[in-house]
């Protein structure tokens, strides 16, 4: 079709056409059902075709010219209020270069970081359990300016619908919660994760965990058993 031409689109042909393409049309209409076209959809429609576009991920590795933000988000100690671990007692430049080498190198995990507007805002990490790596603890943070903004949510969300396209043998995503923290448990169970047993996740203690924080679980095939 000529770049320019008036279009129109055919609900016969479930396509853009020349407004002026009738050739056929009528011919393929009569063949149909009527229950499948109806009244309303024979008649044409103009216009101009329109492609959505895709979005770019809001997640990438961590690099070292990141270094700056992401010192200053591990520096802040009201990050760890609600970790399992308690913050390092060092982080100078050679300690920040070497975790961001960790978070893109090390088998164990997948690490990326959170984007907004192309800028890093915080963390998405996912933690094999197992040697068949069909479950995976996930850990988030964000960078104390960008809480409370309502984006932790749909970072989430991203995160795990791209974790499980990308590894399709993982089928469970297992989360562990600090008893004080209600935002983040509120967020999972959002983002479809529901509470659930130590059983079910598998989740051991880990530092401040001693076995009692809340767990969450979202399987692949839906509700859990």
């Amino acid at each position: 079709m000529a770049k320019g031409q008036p279009r129109a689109w055919c609900p016969q042909r479930h396509a853009w056409v020349r407004d002026d393409d009738d050739q056929g049309s009528a011919q393929e209409a009569s063949s149909w059902p009527q229950s499948w076209i109806g009244d309303h959809a024979m008649k044409r429609q103009p216009g101009t075709p329109t492609y959505a576009k895709a979005q770019p991920s809001p997640f990438r590795l961590w690099s070292t010219q990141d270094r700056p933000i992401y010192g200053a988000y591990l520096r802040d100690p009201s990050l760890w209020l609600h970790m399992p671990e308690p913050p390092p007692s060092r982080l100078d430049d050679a300690d920040l270069d070497a975790l961001i080498a960790l978070s893109a190198d090390a088998p164990h995990h997948h690490v990326r970081a959170a984007l907004q507007e192309g800028q890093p805002v915080g963390q998405m990490r996912l933690e094999f359990i197992g040697a068949h790596r069909s479950k995976a603890e996930l850990s988030y943070w964000l960078g104390a300016p960008h809480r409370g903004q309502g984006i932790g949510r749909a970072l989430v969300t991203r995160f795990v619908q791209q974790a499980l396209a990308e590894f399709p043998g993982l089928d469970l995503i297992v989360a562990r919660v600090h008893p004080q923290n209600t935002a983040s448990a509120r967020l999972l169970q959002g983002c479809g994760f529901t509470a659930t047993t130590r059983q079910i996740t598998g989740l051991t203690a880990r530092g401040r965990d001693e076995g009692d924080w809340p767990v969450f679980a979202l399987s692949r095939f839906g509700a859990l058993a």
